[in-house]
């Protein structure tokens, strides 16, 4: 095919241009829903140690973003979690899912003693990625404790926003 003759295509179609140039509309992402018996809980968590020093940047205190995923009672008063936004999604790229747990629900205290799982993601990589599975973990009566390490994961998220990458 020709340029004039891809150029008159163009003109006797141009609702297909205008569909070219139009922005691509934003994927809608969705988690797998949890196997297991119980709803999920979770809560997010801002420790410092005051007594200590961030190994990757000196006079600053050492503080680590967790996050708790557990079996939970009733969820229906407490709001669905979001992922962890991160400066590695691009904004309008994705919408991102909410998770299967609640913000601050109870504990279900039936699911008995509970085994502590730690979810530490290695370099560059953030407590967030592995949502799926830690949440499943929580819906078959685990206790999941997720952690991102401060200048060492790829970008942890402070509550109010506060950004620090590697």
């Amino acid at each position: 095919m020709t340029a004039a003759a891809a150029l008159d295509d163009v003109a006797q179609a141009p609702h297909q241009a205008a569909a070219l140039d139009a922005p691509p509309a934003p994927g809608q992402l969705a988690l797998p829903a949890p196997t297991g018996r119980y709803r999920v809980g979770t809560v997010d968590l801002h420790l410092r140690d005051a007594s200590r020093m961030d190994p990757w940047m000196p006079g600053q205190q050492r503080e680590l973003m967790v996050s708790l995923w557990y079996p939970a009672t009733h969820t229906s008063n407490y709001p669905a979690a979001q992922l962890p936004v991160s400066q590695q999604v691009l904004p309008g790229g994705v919408t991102l899912p909410t998770t299967a747990g609640h913000t601050g629900a109870p504990v279900d205290r039936r699911a008995g003693k509970l085994p502590v799982l730690l979810y530490s993601p290695g370099l560059h990589g953030h407590r967030g990625q592995s949502t799926a599975l830690v949440q499943d973990l929580a819906s078959r009566g685990y206790l999941v404790i997720t952690l991102d390490h401060t200048h060492d994961s790829g970008d942890v998220v402070f509550p109010g926003g506060r950004h620090e990458v590697t």
